[in-house]
């Protein structure tokens, strides 16, 4: 792992695990919104980083419906690289909104300038 992700985990990964959070109930889309439009399909079990074309905002797609994220979650965008066989960890995000079946949410570092759009999420428990 990067020492810089590490010691961002370390720095600001405190504020989102305090035992004895209270879970929050998921909340419906905004109304009026559509699932967003992006340019992967979203296959269920198969989380992946949506960035819809013409919008700041930033998704999680292919949740499942009863996925269990919660707001300040910590999750990582892993991204094939040229000549190896596992995705790497390039960005690690936040949650900042739990939908039903997506999740917005908030780049906070990324390594180098590679493209995440489609990168494959994946969700760190930070209280283990």
């Amino acid at each position: 792992m990067n020492v810089r992700l590490f010691v961002l985990f370390a720095a600001l990964g405190c504020g989102a695990c305090k035992p004895g959070m209270a879970a929050r109930a998921k909340t419906a889309p905004p109304a009026g919104a559509a699932q967003p439009a992006c340019a992967v399909a979203p296959s269920p079990g198969k989380p992946a980083l949506c960035i819809p074309r013409g919008d700041t905002a930033q998704f999680v797609i292919g949740l499942p419906e009863e996925h269990g994220w919660e707001r300040g979650d910590w999750v990582t965008v892993n991204v094939a690289q040229p000549g190896m066989t596992n995705a790497l960890p390039i960005a690690l995000a936040v949650v900042v909104e739990p939908y039903h079946d997506v999740a917005r949410v908030s780049v906070l570092y990324q390594r180098g300038e590679r493209g995440l759009d489609g990168g494959r999420v994946r969700e760190h428990n930070l209280e283990s």
